[in-house]
């Protein structure tokens, strides 16, 4: 349908209305993807706590974005650095500030079992493109 060239964040969260169990669903996410083709989506918060689904459709998705913040270091939060590498251009940097201090994801980033191409693409670069910042790669 539409063609608008825009990228989106959404924050949701497994505490949301209606009921948690409905919190984080991806499928209606999918169905915006593929009704604007130029939209580029962000998932606050990993889609937390439902990280295999979120995994499965950025799979499918490739214009959706992971941004897990601080739970890939949470319960279930392996399921995200099982596929980062494999979905190096779909993962963005974020804190969740001010959910978490800032110094906690700043310090334990590093340390995560990332390559160097990657750990720069989640950084800086996918986020920079999404934005189109000059220099982005």
């Amino acid at each position: 349908m539409s063609a608008v060239d825009v990228a989106v964040m959404v924050y949701t969260s497994p505490f949301a209305r209606p009921t948690v169990d409905t919190a984080n669903d991806m499928q209606p996410y999918a169905c915006v993807l593929s009704r604007f083709r130029g939209l580029k989506l962000g998932v606050g918060h990993g889609g937390y706590p439902r990280a295999r689904q979120v995994i499965e459709t950025t799979r499918h998705q490739p214009r959706l974005y992971n941004c897990q913040e601080i739970y890939s270091f949470w319960p279930g939060g392996q399921h995200y650095m099982h596929n980062i590498e494999r979905l190096q251009a779909q993962f963005i940097f974020g804190t969740s500030y001010p959910f978490s201090s800032m110094a906690e994801p700043v310090n334990d980033t590093p340390r995560l079992p990332l390559g160097a191409p990657t750990m720069v693409k989640y950084l800086w670069g996918n986020g920079a493109r999404l934005l189109k910042l000059s220099g982005s790669a």
